[in-house]
């Protein structure tokens, strides 16, 4: 479950603003896929603040934040049958806010405990595509 609430009372806003956040959140595993759905619903304009939204239903690029009483449903599928090699798909439908569904292809590779890599490709509905490669070294 997920629950949060924000207030803009920043200098320029015209009034202190309070918006609520819910979320539900749930997966299984069946030997190596992982099947998720979540939901969010947003009462009042959420802001995310830096990064991405820390919402479930988040998507790579879009997220609950910045329309007025929004909702959204995501569900996704992962397969980790290959070591280190893990693959999945997640597609988040919003409720307002034309094009803003979005489906995530992503893989990540993990050569060592301090070596990693991953591909996010982002299909925005009636938008845009985008992908990313990422490499991640720890010290």
């Amino acid at each position: 479950m997920q629950y949060g609430s924000q207030k803009n009372d920043t200098p320029a806003a015209t009034r202190d603003l309070t918006s609520d956040v819910f979320g539900l959140m749930g997966s299984v595993n069946i030997s190596d896929f992982t099947l998720s759905a979540a939901y969010n619903d947003a009462d009042g304009t959420l802001t995310d603040g830096f990064g991405g939204g820390p919402f479930f239903t988040s998507a790579d690029d879009h997220t609950v934040d910045g329309t007025l009483d929004q909702s959204a449903v995501a569900v996704g599928a992962e397969y980790g049958g290959i070591e280190g090699l893990t693959r999945g798909v997640l597609n988040a439908n919003f409720d307002k806010g034309e094009g803003e569904d979005e489906t995530d292809y992503y893989a990540a590779y993990e050569v060592n405990k301090s070596l990693s890599f991953e591909r996010i490709h982002a299909d925005i509905n009636k938008d845009s595509n985008n992908t990313r490669l990422v490499a991640n070294q720890s010290f």
